[in-house]
């Protein structure tokens, strides 16, 4: 589980990081906002359109937050970034959530 103090918990600011910038790939899309925080803080969305098995919206945050917590030591200081995930993320393995992820953290520079 990611640790408290890198998750983005309030809904103001996940509505402020909505209005940055944009990146939808086909397992995701991924907000993220440029602030002076010194640690970076995210937030994970799977909604009902993805599955309406509560079981299976939740593995899907649980993957991508594993991942994130993972890769924390590369994530630059200062960002708030927001993954909404889509249906196909419900089709995929770990493995490749973990992969398409990174890739798309690394070509927008959130990690090193």
């Amino acid at each position: 589980m990611l640790p408290q103090v890198f998750r983005l918990n309030e809904r103001l600011k996940i509505e402020e990081v909505k209005r940055g910038k944009k990146y939808t790939s086909t397992l995701f899309v991924l907000f993220w906002l440029k602030d002076d925080s010194q640690k970076p803080k995210f937030s994970f969305v799977c909604s009902k359109v993805v599955s309406g098995k509560a079981v299976v919206r939740n593995r899907i945050k649980r993957q991508m937050s594993e991942v994130i917590r993972k890769n924390l030591a590369r994530v630059s200081p200062g960002f708030k970034v927001l993954l909404v995930a889509r249906k196909e993320a419900a089709l995929r393995k770990y493995e490749e959530i973990e992969k398409e992820l990174l890739a798309v953290l690394e070509k927008e520079e959130i990690i090193k």
